[in-house]
């Protein structure tokens, strides 16, 4: 598989009952890429510490390439992290860190895919980074993660009209929509004015143990949750955009791309972390150990 996928954003350390654990949402897509045997670049800014030099060897050591990614004088990021009684996130992202100074510092012609979300833009140094370079991207994919209070809406709303593909869920589709009607209407009708004003050809909706919508022209596409013992739910939608990436790279129809997207992403909540250490292999197991008997004639198997 020669496509390369470049993740744009945030690179942290998620802090969490005094752990520290690597994240931020690029990056976790980036991570599981790379588990996947996908070519995946992070492009991003850490700082000149401790922290930093740590989240370039765990990423070096899982073959995310670190080409673009530079120093900077602001500490490396870090997220205060606190899980609630119903195993969802709470998140104080601390301002100002590296990742807010992102800057290209190499040539970056053509690029197969993009990923990217809103948070990194938060910064103007960083949004215009980004901005200098989604006209390089073939296909450009826009896992928005609206985080509270960073939220501007004539950035988000700009790169939306830029985006091929969007992954957000339902609180994130709720707060778009609102931006342009008052009135309440169904995920369905949301999604489509979306889609319309922006253009977009393909919008991911993830509801969480719903499992979630897949639209595209003419296409309205209900899937089901994987269920799991959650431990929690961090990482959860970045590991699911990096298997419908994998799937889409390896020509899966519509189903199985899906399919395979929750199984990752059913697999990564039901351990700590938003990149927690894992093998194809452990995976394949999972699924196994969840009776997952036509398993054995996806395609995808094959590539493990």
């Amino acid at each position: 598989m020669n496509t390369k996928v470049y993740c744009f954003g945030e690179v942290l350390w998620d802090i969490i009952g005094g752990t520290e654990i690597p994240g931020g949402a690029p990056m976790n897509v980036a991570y599981h890429l790379a588990k996947l045997s996908v070519s995946s670049y992070i492009i991003s800014c850490v700082g000149r510490d401790k922290r930093g030099e740590k989240l370039m060897g765990f990423l070096n050591e899982n073959d995310v390439d670190t080409s673009f990614v530079i120093d900077s004088i602001y500490p490396t990021g870090i997220v205060n992290a606190t899980i609630d009684a119903n195993e969802e996130v709470n998140y104080d992202i601390v301002y100002p860190s590296a990742w807010d100074n992102i800057k290209v510092s190499k040539d970056l012609s053509r690029m197969d895919i993009l990923v990217f979300g809103s948070l990194a833009s938060r910064s103007d140094r960083s949004y215009e980074a980004l901005k200098s370079i989604l006209s390089k991207a073939d296909l450009k994919i826009f896992d928005v993660n609206l985080r509270p209070p960073f939220l501007d809406k004539d950035k988000i709303c700009y790169l939306l009209g830029l985006s091929d593909v969007v992954k957000v869920n339902l609180s994130e589709l709720n707060t778009i929509y609102s931006w342009f009607e008052s009135e309440l209407s169904s995920d369905v009708n949301q999604a489509t004015l979306i889609m319309d004003k922006f253009s977009i050809s393909e919008l991911i909706l993830t509801k969480g143990a719903e499992g979630g919508c897949y639209f595209s022209d003419g296409v309205n596409y209900n899937f089901k949750a994987y269920p799991v013992s959650v431990k929690d739910t961090i990482g959860s939608g970045d590991s699911f955009l990096a298997g419908f990436i994998y799937g889409r790279l390896n020509g899966f129809d519509l189903e199985e791309n899906l399919e395979f997207a929750t199984q990752i992403s059913g697999y990564i909540t039901s351990n700590k972390g938003g990149c927690p250490e894992y093998q194809l292999v452990d995976f394949n197991r999972f699924l196994w150990k969840k009776s997952y008997d036509y398993i054995e004639k996806r395609r995808y198997v094959a590539a493990y």
